[in-house]
């Protein structure tokens, strides 16, 4: 599912080959951190459960 920047608005996918976002390790959150590719903000991917 794709995800959307909340800093630019870019929107792109979290996982496959052509992914817009870049995990990065966060061992003290739940959730993982994603770094966008087009402006370097860096977020958390929204719950769907909620």
């Amino acid at each position: 599912m794709p995800m959307r920047c909340r800093n630019c608005g870019a929107r792109g996918p979290v996982i496959g080959r052509d992914r817009e976002w870049t995990p990065l390790n966060d061992a003290a959150a739940p959730r993982r951190l994603y770094e966008c590719h087009h402006c370097g903000h860096r977020q958390r991917r929204r719950d769907a459960r909620h």
